[in-house]
């Protein structure tokens, strides 16, 4: 197994506590998986069209405005027409989706805080060293999909 292989193992292992330390979360929802995308993908964008939506979802633009639809049925978006040109939709999500989406991603955060206020001080200052090269290394690519 190469240095790589053991990095990535770890992280997976991580990321895997961490998600099963916010089931909760996730069991709760009255979304469906679809849903949920939709609203990270308009999240991302900090509001999107309707063919936005479409486009990173891989599905037809039908497909996506009934998924919308039914975020806004539930108070979670809001579609609107694009005053630029009428024939687009604009979505944005509501202060629910927004809260939402947030506790999404916060998912394991408190284990994680607890995880690492364990970890002794010069492991936790590697640890951030770490992740600050990953991040930095992401740099180029993270750049180009925050743009698209």
């Amino acid at each position: 197994m190469t240095e790589i292989d053991r990095i990535l193992n770890s992280q997976w292992s991580v990321l895997a506590a961490m998600q099963w330390s916010s089931t909760p979360d996730w069991v709760e929802l009255s979304l469906t998986m679809a849903q949920v995308k939709t609203l990270f993908v308009v999240a991302h964008k900090d509001g999107a069209t309707v063919s936005r939506v479409a486009e990173y979802l891989q599905i037809g633009q039908p497909s996506a405005s009934q998924l919308v639809e039914k975020l806004v049925k539930k108070g979670m978006a809001t579609r609107t027409e694009d005053p630029l040109d009428r024939r687009r939709s604009l979505v944005n999500l509501t202060e629910a989706g927004y809260d939402l989406v947030a506790k999404l991603y916060r998912g394991g955060e408190e284990v994680y805080r607890k995880w690492v206020s364990w970890m002794s001080a010069e492991d936790r200052k590697a640890l951030e060293q770490g992740l600050a090269a990953l991040l930095q290394a992401t740099g180029p690519e993270t750049e180009q999909s925050q743009s698209s």
